[in-house]
């Protein structure tokens, strides 16, 4: 009688040891899938992040070049635009010389 109370007993003990060894393979299993996701997530992260910093990059690069092809092309127009002043000042005053030499005002 007690052999057999100690065997039912053992074979109960097993039999919850077994119970809770699965379940927590069951839960290994659940934080494996877990971690496996995160890292997934990180992996996702990580390339967007990267992915924007390039995107970043090449758009800072473009904007220096287009400001330095403005200041280029500001250079250009108001070489230009003195260049024509000056002329049209000379012309201005020659005109105005010639005016003065041709009216009564002269004399």
């Amino acid at each position: 009688m007690v052999m057999e109370s100690l065997l039912c007993r053992h074979l109960g003990e097993g039999t919850r040891l077994l119970n809770d060894m699965e379940a927590l393979r069951e839960l290994l299993a659940t934080y494996e899938q877990s971690i496996q996701r995160k890292d997934q997530v990180i992996s996702n992260l990580t390339a967007g992040l990267q992915h924007h910093r390039n995107r970043m990059e090449v758009q800072r690069s473009f904007t220096e070049w287009k400001l330095k092809h403005n200041d280029v092309k500001r250079e250009v127009l108001l070489s230009c635009f003195m260049f024509f002043c000056e002329r049209f000042v000379k012309c201005v005053r020659n005109n105005i010389c010639v005016w003065l030499l041709t009216t009564k005002y002269s004399q």
